[in-house]
């Protein structure tokens, strides 16, 4: 009698046996595989933390003054400002004092010209030829040039003063008028202010350098004569050139002081922190307001000892963001630092423990916006590390 065909095992019974016999081996295999890798992958890039290099100046009184406001309204808290922009005014009360008291120096020193002119051509008159009276007419219309100059210096320091002032009216009127809140009349006349202290300061520079042209060819006559017996004319005006000189100086210093009260931003950024206000007194070096840069140039991290590497410039890494969604881009290693250092507070992995790292910085990726301070994920690629050069 024939045997018959065996029976068939079941494809149900089939695929029970691959599920519970088979396919446990291969997932261990390939979770086996992969665990390898990836230990692979982990070991050659060490992580660490980087943060965005936060820029922050402080816009400080360059001298001893009040603040008073450099328009009809400071600054507020989170304003944009660029760099140079004026965003606070010390008083210019002491400069105008100043430029009072040298007007009434020159009154007094324009008088000593004259009366010393007079007294010169008395004394020169029967002792001096034709040629050699012109030695101290000469020599008189110099110190009267020299006047002449210090007074037109006086009166465009004056109008500078009154122009940064219109200047900052202006500036400040002109938002109002496109939003309604003031005139446009209002606006019109103070640009026509502005433009007659303009063209005042225009008009008194051409002055100026007439001034100069003429007390130079003075002085090159002058020079021609100087073989010439000039003892009692020098004599007679030393005191005088001093006075005049002390008055140079006075407004170099009233000219350093028009230059100093305007406080303007050192950056481009946005004001973070309002450390004075109008109507305080302040010294020189004192902080007004404080400016952050609104963006990042770098990223520095630190590079601990435990990790075991040696950062090099050019070695490649990976910067993610830590915001959702999450980016990844490649970058590398512009600088490192030329000795270890504490890590910052905020970028230890664990706030209890100290720790001691090697900075580096590290190039922004094109294209990832990075806010100044925010911090980000850094992994370095120990095998794309260039070789040294």
């Amino acid at each position: 009698m024939p045997e018959p065909p065996p029976i068939r095992t079941p494809w149900a019974q089939q695929w029970r046996r691959i599920r519970y016999q088979v396919l446990p081996v291969l997932i261990f295999g390939a979770a086996a595989v992969s665990a390898t890798w990836l230990w692979g992958w982990h070991f050659g890039v060490p992580m660490t933390i980087g943060e965005v290099h936060a820029v922050r100046v402080d816009a400080v009184a360059p001298v001893d003054g009040l603040l008073v406001k450099a328009a009809d309204k400071l600054p507020d808290l989170f304003d944009t400002v660029k760099a140079g922009q004026p965003i606070a005014r010390l008083d210019d009360k002491p400069a105008r004092a100043l430029l009072a008291t040298l007007e009434a120096d020159l009154t007094r020193l324009r008088k000593q010209v004259t009366a010393t002119e007079v007294l010169t051509k008395e004394n020169q008159a029967f002792r001096l030829t034709n040629e050699l009276a012109e030695v101290p007419r000469l020599a008189i219309d110099v110190e009267r040039l020299r006047l002449d100059i210090l007074d037109r210096k006086r009166l465009i320091e004056t109008d500078r003063i009154e122009l940064s002032r219109l200047s900052a009216v202006y500036d400040a009127t002109k938002p109002l008028v496109e939003k309604g809140v003031e005139s446009q009349i209002n606006l019109i006349n103070i640009e026509k202010q502005r433009d007659l202290v303009k063209e005042r300061i225009r008009s008194n520079e051409v002055a100026l350098k007439e001034a100069e042209t003429q007390r130079e060819e003075c002085q090159k006559r002058l020079s021609q004569y100087r073989t010439s017996p000039m003892a009692d004319i020098e004599s007679v005006l030393a005191p005088l050139r001093e006075a005049i000189t002390a008055q140079e100086a006075k407004i170099h210093e009233v000219n350093v002081q028009i230059e100093n009260l305007e406080i303007r931003a050192p950056l481009n950024g946005t004001i973070t922190a309002i450390h004075c206000w109008p109507g305080q007194n302040v010294r020189a070096g004192t902080p007004i307001m404080t400016v952050a840069a609104t963006q990042g140039q770098y990223i520095v991290s630190y590079v601990r000892q435990e990790q075991r590497l040696k950062p090099v410039v050019g070695m490649k890494v990976d910067v993610r963001v830590r915001t959702v969604p999450r980016q990844t881009s490649v970058s590398k290693i512009d600088e490192v630092g030329p000795q270890v250092e504490p890590v910052p507070s905020h970028q230890l992995r664990d706030p209890r423990v100290p720790e001691w790292g090697l900075p580096v910085r590290i190039g922004i990726p094109d294209g990832m916006l990075l806010k100044p301070g925010e911090l980000v994920d850094v992994a370095l690629k120990v095998r794309s590390a260039a070789p040294a050069q």
